[in-house]
């Protein structure tokens, strides 16, 4: 699912193009997103809420039933279903986990999330859309683990109108309980790629009921420490620049859980 991401998603989808057999999009973009994305050639399926009938106001995670259902009757209940983001690009490649998932039996993977923050070093130097945000973007903080993908079979679902629940319904015995891989990659998170970006990101997903939580960012645009962007749940490293290699505080406490 995608929403104005034009100076960042064709570098984003040039890296999801080297790992994944398709792509399948959802977007209520009001720029280029969805031009960009559909031109290239391993998205199989791109529509918008209009094209679906659907209120933009009401676009929530839900609405991956859409995707779902999709994805099912072309392929079947086969495979590994991924859901990926249009500001997030994995530090590694993130099919390496299936085989860990399979061995133990797992039906779910997940990622820790790398985000990449505006630091006060980076005031006064303009963003440049013709180069790449992993350049210019490189102070950033590791926190929670997220649900990155699940696998398909018959039963699963979305509840429309649900939201913040990326993977969907009856994966476990009890419909909600489902077995997550051990073993996980780190996916980077550039919701931060300039002020304007964020600014105006803020104010689309506060009025749109999509992320009320952003209303803390209109005070720390300018981050120093994790705490200023962290609403809620646990810190679990301190703010870092990054020079190639992702550093863990001692206390990490996913350190032995990632892979290569």
């Amino acid at each position: 699912m995608t929403r104005n991401e034009e100076d960042v998603i064709a570098e984003v989808m040039t890296e999801y193009s080297k790992y994944f057999d398709t792509i399948f999009c959802l977007d209520n973009s009001t720029d280029n997103t969805l031009e960009i994305i559909k031109s290239f050639p391993k998205v199989e399926f791109a529509k918008t809420e209009k094209e679906l009938g659907v209120d933009s106001r009401v676009m929530k995670d839900g609405i991956r039933q859409v995707l779902l259902e999709e994805i099912q009757k072309r392929y079947g209940y086969e495979g590994w279903i991924f859901c990926i983001n249009g500001d997030e690009i994995f530090n590694s490649n993130p099919t390496n986990l299936i085989e860990y998932a399979e061995r133990s039996n797992s039906n779910v993977l997940n990622g820790i999330i790398a985000n990449f923050v505006l630091h006060p070093s980076d005031k006064g130097v303009e963003y440049d859309i013709n180069k790449s945000v992993t350049e210019q973007r490189l102070w950033y903080f590791l926190s929670q683990a997220e649900n990155v993908a699940f696998k398909n079979k018959e039963g699963l679902y979305y509840i429309s109108g649900e939201h913040m629940k990326v993977i969907p319904r009856g994966l476990g015995d009890d419909g909600n309980t489902p077995h997550a891989c051990e073993q996980m990659v780190i996916r980077r998170h550039y919701n931060m790629r300039s002020e304007k970006q964020l600014l105006e990101r803020i104010e689309d997903r506060i009025s749109r009921g999509w992320q009320p939580t952003y209303a803390v960012l209109e005070r720390n645009i300018w981050v120093t420490s994790p705490v200023q962007v962290v609403v809620a749940g646990t810190i679990y490293s301190q703010l870092h620049q990054f020079d190639g290699i992702f550093r863990f505080d001692e206390d990490y406490k996913y350190f032995e859980r990632l892979i290569k």
